[in-house]
């Protein structure tokens, strides 16, 4: 995804928040001034433990702290999938703050989100953090439990967003007021109604986006959540697209006339 859109091989793309501003920055690849059209969704990641550790007694950080300290430093590798993006830092403050360094402690993988349960179901892995529906899917499948969402980090987060570069923004303005405010609509949209989130986890589930059961999908997206371990909820903080709004403020707001058009000038 970084490579294509800084070749220009994409016009844009949904990505992760953390490896846009790390190309901006020059962190995450060679240095190009990039573009946040509009956050996507809040909330919806998890971190996964696999069943592995489940059935050496972790089924929490806390044990997962005792059982790393003690063993070798490195015998333990999780995963996620880009290192200056947000899975990367749910995965690091989560182990940080149950008192595991993840760059001391362990081993850690850079892995695709499609790949991620296939590692964990054959040992390359002891957990990942990634994006539904691979955590949902983790369960399913019997490979693994979700230890902690990204939600119950911080709830409420920015996740993923609708990037693209800077040039192409001032080549493409009008275009690119265009695309968000298509986005935005979809966003609008899909939060509408439970029937709307059940029809868009039906239509990604096919073989060109996800590739995956619907089941694995639709649960999550209607925040009824299950852990794996026997505990089920309705999560407060479920993954949102429009939130009235509040998903993408401010930018836009701005950019598809939210606020006075006094103020839609200096978008």
């Amino acid at each position: 995804m970084r490579d294509k859109l800084s070749s220009g091989e994409l016009d844009a793309a949904h990505a992760l928040y953390g490896m846009i501003y790390g190309l901006h920055l020059g962190i995450a690849g060679k240095q190009q001034a990039m573009a946040n059209l509009m956050t996507l969704n809040n909330n919806g990641q998890a971190i996964t433990l696999s069943n592995q550790l489940r059935a050496q007694g972790v089924t929490d950080g806390g044990s997962l702290q005792k059982l790393v300290a003690a063993s070798e430093p490195g015998s333990y590798r999780f995963a996620h999938t880009f290192p200056t993006g947000t899975h990367a830092m749910w995965l690091y403050y989560w182990l940080a703050s149950v008192g595991i360094d993840p760059f001391r402690d362990l081993r850690i993988l850079v892995v695709p989100p499609p790949q991620m349960v296939m590692n964990m179901k054959i040992g390359n892995m002891s957990g990942f953090c990634v994006g539904e529906p691979w955590n949902q899917r983790a369960i399913s499948e019997k490979v693994g439990y979700t230890a902690v969402t990204s939600q119950q980090i911080w709830p409420d987060h920015p996740e993923k967003i609708l990037a693209t570069r800077a040039q192409w923004v001032a080549e493409n303005p009008h275009t690119a007021r265009a695309l968000t405010a298509a986005v935005l609509e979809a966003a609008r949209w899909i939060d509408a109604s439970d029937a709307n989130r059940r029809e868009t986890a039906q239509a990604i589930a096919g073989r060109a986006y996800l590739n995956t059961k619907a089941d694995a999908i639709t649960g999550r997206m209607l925040g009824q959540y299950q852990d794996g371990l026997g505990h089920r909820w309705q999560d407060a903080h479920g993954m949102q697209f429009f939130r009235d709004g509040e998903v993408s403020f401010p930018g836009c707001r701005t950019a598809c006339g939210f606020l006075p058009s006094s103020s839609a000038g200096d978008c």
